[in-house]
């Protein structure tokens, strides 16, 4: 049974926005919303493009805090279309902002944690992949460092963001800036950030960036400790807000081999602040500060034996983070039982569950045992639970209340010891709404409930998804690793990824299948680049993204009607000959000359060469091109 001290997984989504608002947020041209870590649940809270949201104790607060240390109206975060800024409201027991204590006004960016007692609230925002002499505004930075990313776009080379930490900075600004002033070249720019850090922006670097760190920190060592944490363009992000966020998250760890929290000194690169977790024969890469926390939750919810429901769109890992509960629970030794509910028959989901007897419907020969009664002692998986009959969802309730079953046409209970996890990517309280969902299931499946985001709103998770899934790939392929080159990574990170970590893991096992050298490059994601017009946006809802279809384009549902209406081909020959079309087309358009074909279509000249081969294509006659 659910504990009724704790907030349910309702109270803060009743008591957010009212409806005008949300209709606003839905529409607004940047998606931004607030996920809200509180007790056993995680719940995302949208946020209107302009105003003004309290955070606090009261009832009536836009993001009701439950902690008794929060204050009635302990902080707010006020909007505009440009900015968020979090404000203190004079609160008893502080505000605090990427743990630091606030006073007045602070920006809010994107990967922000803000901390209200035991609460914790992660900012997640869009961020647009475009945002002198060495100090400026942090506004300033932002826009430098924009143009910088967009220059970038046309002439890749790396640039470093790096995040200085100074111990007792404040009382010796002048110094420090004027030692930063001396090593900066002409083109590197820094400015403030939260207290005690400076934020240095160094691009067209040629030499490591963690070099550069430590040669700062030696400038600054007269004067100031200082540690620093590194991220990088395009590995660990192609906007300023995953760039700053990755440098923060580096900074603030601790390096293996430090004792406590003495970092004076050190230099933290991002790309080595993932973290790596085993459960059973599952391995899970996790960087992003929201799934860090997310996977700390599961791990605390696994040794409370709570029913947990797992919300989130399809392919973003709650199959895994069902994993992670059993895996790390006290009944880890026991079965870990996947029910796929939308799989399930109708017309025998309850004999697959609950088991039958002998005789008890026409074809049931033996006794049947069912898949609840097969996990006792385990963990039951129920994933897409909201495919369940309402009739089934009655009979469940009963066993979730009681531990007790009855096989379909049996005459008395059999007792059973499961653990339940389900997961779903509908909105349970919509299909409550609409009478397809028992509002009483709800309640004792969701005692506790996380939401995973999509993989768009994790990116600084992507890059390093990207390179590990396609490590795993060639292993597999029995093939030397390959790199993703700077463009390639871009298109990755600008692509919307409906199909979240499963669609990423899809694409990586097509690259290691096809790529021809040893760097992959962007020409070579075919599958993504034939997507990309028809992927939905970021848009506003971190459960559901929907964009209409490009001009010219066929609707969504006409492509799938057109999918499902014919017979299946393998993908790789369906991009084959889409390949072979295209390379013919452009040797047409450019009267055969072979140069100006291979531009036209953004491949390498030598690539077109094999191809053309390959495909048995010849340019002949000036304008004629035809294949063999």
């Amino acid at each position: 049974m659910p504990n009724r001290s704790r907030p349910t997984p309702f109270d803060l989504a009743t008591a957010t926005l009212a409806h005008e608002e949300r209709a606003t947020f839905v529409h607004a041209s940047e998606r931004r919303y607030l996920l809200v870590f509180e007790g056993d649940s995680s719940l995302p809270v949208p946020l209107p493009p302009r105003g003004e949201i309290i955070l606090g104790r009261s009832p009536e607060a836009g993001v009701h805090v439950h902690d008794a240390g929060a204050s009635r109206s302990h902080a707010k975060i006020v909007l505009d279309e440009a900015e968020m800024m979090l404000v203190d409201l004079g609160s008893r027991n502080g505000t605090h902002l990427n743990g630091e204590r606030i006073i007045g006004a602070r920006p809010l960016r994107r990967g922000d944690v803000i901390a209200i007692g035991s609460t914790s609230i992660v900012v997640h925002r869009d961020g647009a992949a475009t945002t002198s002499r060495v100090m400026l505004d942090e506004p300033q930075l932002r826009r430098r460092a924009d143009e910088e990313i967009a220059r970038l776009t046309r002439n890749p080379q790396i640039l470093a963001v790096i995040a200085l930490r100074i111990k007792g900075a404040d009382a010796k600004r002048g110094r420090i800036e004027a030692a930063l002033g001396r090593e900066l070249r002409a083109i590197d720019v820094a400015a403030w950030g939260v207290s005690n850090e400076l934020i240095v922006l160094v691009p067209d670097l040629d030499e490591e960036p963690e070099e550069t760190a430590r040669r700062l920190i030696a400038a600054l060592t007269p004067s100031a400790q200082a540690h620093a944490g590194v991220a990088q363009y395009p590995s660990d992000g192609v906007d300023f807000d995953t760039l700053l966020s990755a440098a923060r998250t580096a900074a603030d760890s601790t390096p293996s081999g430090s004792p406590g929290t003495d970092r004076a000194g050190t230099v933290n690169v991002a790309g080595d602040t993932q973290v790596t977790r085993t459960f059973g024969d599952r391995t899970f890469v996790v960087v992003e500060p929201t799934m860090l926390r997310i996977y700390a939750l599961l791990e605390r919810l696994a040794k409370s034996g709570l029913p947990v429901l797992i919300t989130g769109e399809t392919g973003t890992g709650k199959e895994n983070a069902a994993a992670a509960i059993h895996h790390g629970s006290d009944r880890a030794r026991g079965p870990f039982v996947i029910i796929n509910c939308a799989a399930l028959p109708e017309s025998l989901v309850e004999s697959e569950l609950f088991g039958h007897e002998k005789g008890s419907f026409s074809g049931a020969t033996t006794t049947k045992t069912g898949l609840l009664e097969a996990a006792t002692g385990g963990t039951v998986f129920l994933d897409e639970v909201g495919e369940l009959p309402l009739a089934t969802q009655a009979k469940l309730l009963r066993v979730l209340e009681t531990q007790r079953l009855m096989r379909v046409g049996g005459l008395s209970e059999r007792a059973v010891d499961v653990r339940f996890v389900a997961a779903t990517n509908r909105d349970l309280v919509d299909e409550v709404r609409e009478g397809r969902f028992r509002q009483d299931v709800l309640f004792r499946l969701g005692a506790a409930t996380i939401v995973l985001p999509p993989l768009r709103d994790r990116r600084r998770e992507l890059p390093v998804l990207a390179r590990t899934l396609l490590g795993s790939a060639c292993t597999r392929a029995r093939r030397a690793p390959l790199v993703l080159a700077p463009l390639t990574m871009q298109k990755l990170l600008a692509h919307a990824f409906p199909g979240n970590v499963r669609e990423l893991k899809n694409a990586m096992e097509y690259v290691a299948a096809t790529a021809e050298g040893p760097v992959v490059e962007p020409w070579e994601l075919p599958v993504l680049e034939e997507r990309l017009s028809l992927a939905p946006a970021m848009t506003a809802s971190p459960i559901e993204s929907v964009l209409p279809p490009a001009p010219g384009a066929p609707s969504a549902s006409r492509v799938v009607a057109a999918e499902a209406s014919g017979p299946f081909r393998p993908l790789a020959d369906e991009i084959r000959e889409l390949e072979k079309k295209r390379i013919v087309e452009a040797l047409a358009a450019s009267g055969g000359v072979q140069a100006r074909a291979a531009e036209l279509i953004g491949m390498p000249i030598r690539t077109l060469f094999g191809k053309m081969k390959l495909y048995g294509i010849s340019s002949r006659g000036g304008a004629e091109a035809r294949s063999s």
